[in-house]
């Protein structure tokens, strides 16, 4: 019944019960065994994962609610639905504009899906309006990364190293960011 209304996991837990209380049953024990390895493979059904997610989305806690947020970009995209896919990361980034720690995934992943797309300029100044907006120095850092990744992949070296410069400039006295540039 579990398994048909989508919620595999909560099978699996019941398969473990079993296995765990029957240990002395090989005909129970066995079915048990398989049908948990069935259900494992069958992962999350879409359906309840969105609406799990769905529900975190709404937290009051921005952590939460852009986990959730995000949980649905990333299942949007993977069931194909490329545009809402884009609008749910743009959600993210606009609704949380005021907490850059919490966009820096949506602002990385909208700007893979669009350069996805052959659109490198586009990417690359979402990537840099999050470096801008950014007020941490590994987050600073990582999206300098990937804007320099963006542009070295487009085949334009000279704009790839800029922003690496800019950590190079802005991070002198940090080792390990100068090693890392």
């Amino acid at each position: 019944i579990l398994m048909a209304a989508g919620n595999a996991l909560l099978a699996v837990r019941i398969y473990d019960a079993m296995i765990e209380r029957y240990v002395t049953s090989p005909l129970v024990l066995g079915r048990a065994r398989e049908a948990r390895e069935a259900a494992l493979k069958r992962g999350p059904d879409p359906r309840t994962e969105r609406r799990q997610l769905e529900t975190l989305s709404r937290a009051e806690d921005p952590e939460l609610a852009v986990e959730g947020l995000l949980g649905l970009a990333r299942l949007t995209l993977k069931s194909g639905e490329r545009g809402l896919a884009t609008t749910r990361y743009e959600e993210i980034i606009q609704r949380y504009a005021d907490r850059p720690e919490l966009t820096l995934s949506a602002s990385r992943e909208l700007a893979d899906l669009i350069l996805s797309t052959g659109d490198v300029e586009q990417a690359a100044a979402i990537l840099l309006r999050a470096e801008e907006a950014s007020t941490v120095v590994e987050h600073q850092v990582v999206l300098r990364e990937a804007l320099s990744d963006v542009w070295q992949g487009a085949g334009e070296y000279r704009k790839a190293r800029t922003p690496l410069e800019r950590t190079l400039r802005d991070q002198r006295d940090e080792a390990s960011y100068v090693v890392r540039t």
